[in-house]
């Protein structure tokens, strides 16, 4: 059974801060692109994809769950002088934990980007949801999100289990008195989906390269043979 969903705190502060125009840049064109692929038969069939975004969502709770964790045992810094003061790995834990965050908060803007809590009395889709699943109302659009990032979001479970299993570690022997290992994780990369444009741009860049190169190419191919016969006549 899905876990519902239940929204609160953790939502309502990254939503006053969230960045809409930085999530365009990479995610944003993964929500359009799955959008435009699958929402004709999303709205076709929804049932069909129902068990996808289910799973999508289970994976969003249960690395949610090990986030509040986390979020209740790590150190929260509010300035980078206070960061400095840390221990190095207190540090590490620090920026892996925010690192995670963002991921989700990304992962989390695509769902809602076209769904709202079920219970709202006054529904924002302005159509009827096609599923409702885990208490939340879903459009087309969240529906394509949750199967086209359904790997984004077993990859931050996955992520966030290690992380846990890292901490709990840690934090057990330091109960027992004893010196705390080095983190044995890196910091999180939280990369992101890439919008085509640049490697278009680049593309373009490189073909206009080889065309060029082709020009000059050309051109001697033609002028050199001129040159030559105009010096044999010379010659004679």
């Amino acid at each position: 059974m899905t876990q519902r969903v239940i929204l609160g705190g953790w939502w309502d502060e990254y939503w006053n801060t969230f960045s809409w125009d930085n999530w365009k840049a990479g995610w944003g064109y993964m929500y359009r692109s799955a959008s435009e692929t699958l929402s004709a038969a999303i709205t076709k069939e929804p049932e069909k994809y129902r068990p996808p975004t289910e799973a999508h969502l289970q994976e969003m709770a249960k690395a949610r769950a090990n986030l509040d964790w986390m979020r209740a045992r790590v150190p929260d810094p509010k300035t980078d002088a206070d960061l400095a003061k840390l221990s190095p790995e207190d540090q590490q834990a620090v920026k892996n934990y925010r690192s995670l965050e963002q991921r989700y908060a990304d992962l989390w803007a695509g769902v809602m980007k076209d769904a709202e809590v079920a219970q709202q009395s006054k529904p924002q889709l302005g159509v009827a949801p096609l599923l409702i699943v885990a208490g939340l109302a879903m459009g087309a659009g969240s529906i394509a999100w949750c199967v086209q990032s359904y790997e984004y979001a077993v990859g931050l479970r996955e992520q966030t289990d290690l992380q846990k299993k890292e901490l709990e570690a840690r934090y057990a022997l330091a109960q027992q008195g004893k010196s705390l290992p080095p983190s044995t994780l890196p910091q999180q990369a939280n990369e992101k989906p890439q919008s085509p444009t640049k490697d278009l741009s680049d593309l373009v860049g490189q073909l206009g390269y080889v065309a060029g190169l082709a020009g000059v190419i050309g051109l001697a191919w033609m002028v050199v043979p001129r040159i030559m016969a105009a010096r044999r006549g010379a010659q004679s």
